[in-house]
């Protein structure tokens, strides 16, 4: 099938690719918003006691600059979900891609299942949050975590596939 100059074939690697560069740029922006979001835990001192819970294990929070970048993520997720869930997406896209194209069948079905397992496990950490914010990042981090492990048993099942018709 002869294809004219100049045009893409958009075959499976080349929405791959695109799906990971669409999500590297929508990354920074992603995570900017989630961090201006969350910045709203310095004016909430209601909140450092429940949201700022990394700055918690290195002692007692008492002023602003005892708070940690990270619960700026976590109080964002919690109050104000769609950037951190933007954000969340982009980076499990780009892992999963990262994973999908430079690692062999073995380390591949490895590593979808980390970050399947570790997106689940956050999910459930989550799933009984009382915010309404917590209750959607777990649903997608719940979801994503599926979607990691269904790759990995795609890749188990593909590698496995590829050993037997090797040793035959």
């Amino acid at each position: 099938m002869k294809h004219e100059k100049g045009v893409i074939e958009l075959n499976k690697r080349n929405v791959k690719t695109l799906i990971f560069l669409v999500s590297l740029t929508i990354l920074p922006f992603a995570f900017y918003f989630s961090m201006y979001e969350g910045s709203a835990l310095l004016e909430d001192e209601f909140e450092w006691k429940n949201s700022a819970k990394v700055s918690a294990s290195a002692g007692e929070v008492t002023k602003t600059g005892d708070i940690n970048q990270v619960d700026f993520f976590i109080y964002a997720a919690k109050f104000r979900p769609f950037f951190p869930i933007v954000t969340t997406i982009c980076a499990a896209v780009i892992a999963l891609w990262v994973i999908d194209r430079f690692l062999k069948a073995r380390a591949h079905m490895i590593g979808n299942g980390i970050v399947g397992f570790a997106s689940i496990i956050g999910g459930l950490y989550l799933i009984s949050g009382v915010t309404e914010g917590s209750s959607y990042f777990s649903i997608v981090l719940l979801l994503l975590g599926a979607a990691a492990l269904l790759l990995a048993f795609r890749s188990f099942r593909s590698g496995h596939s590829r050993s037997i018709l090797n040793h035959s």
